[in-house]
Protein backbone atom coordinates (compact mmCIF):
# COMPACT_ATOMS: atom_id res chain seq x y z
CA UNK A 1 0.00 0.00 0.00
CA UNK A 2 1.45 3.74 -0.89
CA UNK A 3 0.60 7.08 0.18
CA UNK A 4 -0.13 10.28 -2.59
CA UNK A 5 4.11 10.22 -2.83
CA UNK A 6 4.46 6.36 -3.67
CA UNK A 7 6.37 5.50 -0.62
CA UNK A 8 5.13 2.65 0.90
CA UNK A 9 3.20 3.59 4.31
CA UNK A 10 4.44 0.47 5.71
CA UNK A 11 7.87 1.50 5.02
CA UNK A 12 9.43 3.84 8.39
CA UNK A 13 12.50 5.47 8.48
CA UNK A 14 13.97 7.33 11.43
CA UNK A 15 16.39 8.21 12.97
CA UNK A 16 17.07 6.91 16.38
CA UNK A 17 18.70 9.11 19.51
CA UNK A 18 22.28 8.98 20.21
CA UNK A 19 23.51 6.41 22.29
CA UNK A 20 26.83 5.26 23.78
CA UNK A 21 29.48 3.06 21.05
CA UNK A 22 32.83 2.10 21.98
CA UNK A 23 35.26 0.59 19.81
CA UNK A 24 37.40 -2.20 21.76
CA UNK A 25 40.33 -3.59 19.53
CA UNK A 26 42.09 -6.98 21.99
CA UNK A 27 42.65 -9.61 21.28
CA UNK A 28 39.29 -11.60 21.27
CA UNK A 29 40.74 -15.15 21.56
CA UNK A 30 42.35 -14.47 24.90
CA UNK A 31 39.86 -15.89 27.25
CA UNK A 32 41.08 -13.15 29.92
CA UNK A 33 40.53 -10.26 27.65
CA UNK A 34 36.58 -12.04 26.77
CA UNK A 35 36.20 -12.66 29.96
CA UNK A 36 36.91 -9.07 30.83
CA UNK A 37 34.95 -7.49 28.20
CA UNK A 38 31.74 -9.84 28.71
CA UNK A 39 31.69 -9.53 32.54
CA UNK A 40 31.91 -5.44 32.10
CA UNK A 41 29.02 -5.06 29.51
CA UNK A 42 27.23 -8.01 31.09
CA UNK A 43 26.62 -9.15 27.38
CA UNK A 44 27.57 -12.43 25.80
CA UNK A 45 30.64 -12.39 23.37
CA UNK A 46 29.30 -12.50 20.10
CA UNK A 47 30.13 -14.62 16.91
CA UNK A 48 32.26 -13.61 13.96
CA UNK A 49 29.69 -11.65 12.51
CA UNK A 50 26.67 -11.62 14.88
CA UNK A 51 25.54 -8.93 16.80
CA UNK A 52 24.19 -9.74 20.82
CA UNK A 53 22.25 -7.99 23.32
CA UNK A 54 20.94 -7.78 26.85
CA UNK A 55 19.52 -5.15 29.37
CA UNK A 56 19.53 -2.41 26.52
CA UNK A 57 23.11 -2.74 25.64
CA UNK A 58 24.33 -4.45 22.51
CA UNK A 59 27.99 -6.02 21.57
CA UNK A 60 28.72 -6.21 17.64
CA UNK A 61 32.03 -8.28 16.27
CA UNK A 62 33.25 -5.79 14.00
CA UNK A 63 36.82 -8.27 12.83
CA UNK A 64 38.49 -10.79 14.55
CA UNK A 65 40.27 -8.42 17.10
CA UNK A 66 37.31 -5.99 17.24
CA UNK A 67 34.21 -4.99 18.71
CA UNK A 68 31.46 -2.22 19.02
CA UNK A 69 29.66 -2.09 22.21
CA UNK A 70 26.21 -0.17 22.41
CA UNK A 71 25.69 1.04 25.71
CA UNK A 72 23.50 3.90 27.60
CA UNK A 73 24.96 6.96 26.22
CA UNK A 74 25.16 8.10 30.06
CA UNK A 75 27.16 5.18 30.79
CA UNK A 76 29.84 5.64 28.38
CA UNK A 77 33.23 7.44 30.29
CA UNK A 78 32.44 4.45 33.13
CA UNK A 79 32.43 1.25 30.93
CA UNK A 80 35.64 3.45 28.89
CA UNK A 81 37.59 3.87 32.35
CA UNK A 82 36.43 0.38 33.70
CA UNK A 83 37.47 -1.41 30.67
CA UNK A 84 41.02 0.37 30.31
CA UNK A 85 41.50 -0.50 34.02
CA UNK A 86 40.47 -4.66 33.77
CA UNK A 87 42.81 -4.35 30.58
CA UNK A 88 45.20 -2.90 31.79
CA UNK A 89 48.04 -5.43 31.53
CA UNK A 90 47.35 -6.89 27.87
CA UNK A 91 47.22 -5.14 24.29
CA UNK A 92 43.76 -3.00 24.20
CA UNK A 93 42.01 0.21 22.67
CA UNK A 94 39.07 1.66 24.23
CA UNK A 95 37.53 4.08 22.38
CA UNK A 96 34.53 5.99 22.81
CA UNK A 97 33.24 6.48 19.13
CA UNK A 98 30.04 7.69 19.74
CA UNK A 99 29.58 10.86 17.86
CA UNK A 100 31.05 9.42 14.97
CA UNK A 101 28.42 7.64 14.04
CA UNK A 102 24.72 7.73 13.50
CA UNK A 103 21.99 4.86 13.85
CA UNK A 104 18.73 4.78 11.89
CA UNK A 105 16.17 2.10 11.98
CA UNK A 106 13.80 0.95 9.19
CA UNK A 107 10.47 -1.13 9.27
CA UNK A 108 9.13 -2.59 7.08
CA UNK A 109 10.27 -4.00 3.60
CA UNK A 110 13.76 -3.71 4.77
CA UNK A 111 15.20 -6.52 3.03
CA UNK A 112 13.90 -4.82 -0.37
CA UNK A 113 15.31 -1.74 0.74
CA UNK A 114 18.74 -2.92 1.88
CA UNK A 115 18.83 -5.45 -1.33
CA UNK A 116 18.25 -1.57 -3.27
CA UNK A 117 21.83 -0.83 -2.58
CA UNK A 118 24.13 -2.97 -0.75
CA UNK A 119 26.27 -5.44 -2.63
CA UNK A 120 25.82 -7.98 0.23
CA UNK A 121 23.53 -11.03 0.15
CA UNK A 122 20.02 -9.45 2.19
CA UNK A 123 18.23 -12.90 1.71
CA UNK A 124 16.62 -14.60 4.36
CA UNK A 125 19.35 -17.37 3.59
CA UNK A 126 22.25 -14.74 3.37
CA UNK A 127 21.34 -12.66 6.29
CA UNK A 128 19.95 -14.04 9.54
CA UNK A 129 18.43 -11.70 12.52
CA UNK A 130 21.35 -10.51 14.64
CA UNK A 131 23.61 -11.08 11.54
CA UNK A 132 26.14 -7.95 11.95
CA UNK A 133 26.94 -6.77 8.48
CA UNK A 134 29.89 -4.43 7.19
CA UNK A 135 29.12 -3.59 3.77
CA UNK A 136 27.84 -0.42 1.69
CA UNK A 137 24.66 0.84 1.39
CA UNK A 138 24.10 3.18 -1.65
CA UNK A 139 27.68 4.91 -1.98
CA UNK A 140 28.34 4.72 1.88
CA UNK A 141 30.02 2.58 3.87
CA UNK A 142 27.58 1.15 6.42
CA UNK A 143 26.61 -1.66 9.09
CA UNK A 144 22.98 -3.19 9.15
CA UNK A 145 21.74 -6.06 11.20
CA UNK A 146 17.90 -7.46 11.15
CA UNK A 147 16.59 -7.21 14.40
CA UNK A 148 13.61 -8.78 13.52
CA UNK A 149 12.23 -9.86 10.15
CA UNK A 150 10.88 -6.47 9.16
CA UNK A 151 12.73 -4.43 11.58
CA UNK A 152 16.96 -3.29 10.61
CA UNK A 153 19.48 -1.03 12.05
CA UNK A 154 22.07 0.65 10.16
CA UNK A 155 24.84 3.01 10.95
CA UNK A 156 26.94 5.15 9.17
CA UNK A 157 28.95 8.06 9.57
CA UNK A 158 27.88 11.19 11.25
CA UNK A 159 28.74 12.80 8.61
CA UNK A 160 27.11 11.17 6.07
CA UNK A 161 23.98 11.10 8.23
CA UNK A 162 22.13 13.15 5.75
CA UNK A 163 23.02 11.35 3.00
CA UNK A 164 22.24 8.25 4.10
CA UNK A 165 18.47 9.55 5.54
CA UNK A 166 17.86 10.86 1.86
CA UNK A 167 18.98 7.71 0.13
CA UNK A 168 16.61 5.71 2.57
CA UNK A 169 13.59 7.43 1.96
CA UNK A 170 14.27 7.02 -1.42
CA UNK A 171 15.18 3.57 -1.49
CA UNK A 172 11.71 2.74 0.64
CA UNK A 173 9.27 3.89 -2.35
CA UNK A 174 7.48 1.01 -3.64
CA UNK A 175 8.28 2.57 -7.20
CA UNK A 176 12.19 2.02 -6.54
CA UNK A 177 12.25 -0.81 -4.37
CA UNK A 178 13.34 -4.18 -5.85
CA UNK A 179 10.48 -6.34 -4.17
CA UNK A 180 12.32 -9.07 -4.04
CA UNK A 181 11.04 -10.62 -0.74
CA UNK A 182 8.05 -8.55 -0.07
CA UNK A 183 5.30 -7.88 -2.61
Amino acid sequence: MTDRTGARRDNHIRLLTPRGMLMIRADLQDPKVAGTIVHTLAVAMPEARRIDANDGRELAWMAPDELLAFVPIEEVDEMVHQLQNTLADTHHLVVDVSSMRKEFEIVGAVRDILAKGTPSDVSPGGLKIREFRRSRLGQLAAAFWLTENESAHILCRRSETDFMQRWLHAAAFTQNAPQFYHC
